[in-house]
């Protein structure tokens, strides 16, 4: 859903970008501010310094600029990141489509799968249940992990 005019905050404006994890617990917490909205969607910025928290665990500051994207009606959410993520420049949450509570809060359901653009020699090995259990849906990958490069 975009945001109607009347609807919008002031370009500068604080909102919450809040993430669930599919049970329903609190995952991310982003404190951005307000850059515009075009056809893509809403764009919402990160100075350096922002507020972000996972769940309860205590907040901290950002320490790059980030910007995101919040596309309507998509079931992703788009992170370009600043100097600090220089291997996860641009990043992409799949999650269900946003849902926007006022002009001022934003919530997504966080899906547990996510699509990186790294820029750099590294291979990524993640052990079964490390980002997820495929167990109960007889998705265990063979060797028990999953290696992932950028010639995927």
């Amino acid at each position: 859903m975009q945001l109607q005019p009347g609807e919008r905050p002031e370009s500068g404006e604080p909102v919450v970008v809040q993430y669930f994890k599919y049970s329903g617990d609190l995952h991310w917490r982003h404190d951005m501010v307000y850059l515009g909205q075009d056809d893509h969607g809403v764009w919402l910025g990160g100075p350096a310094g922002t507020t972000i928290q996972r769940g309860h665990e205590p907040a901290k500051q950002w320490p790059s600029p980030f910007v995101q994207l919040i596309a309507p009606d998509r079931w992703w959410s788009l992170h370009f990141n600043g100097d600090y993520s220089k291997n996860f420049r641009i990043y992409i949450d799949i999650v269900r489509p946003a849902v926007w509570m006022d002009s001022v809060r934003v919530e997504m359901v966080d899906l547990d799968l996510d699509v990186v653009l790294h820029l750099g020699d590294y291979l990524y090995e993640y052990a079964n249940a490390k980002y997820g259990d495929g167990t109960g849906l007889g998705r265990v990958p063979e060797p028990n992990r999953e290696l992932v490069s950028l010639d995927d």
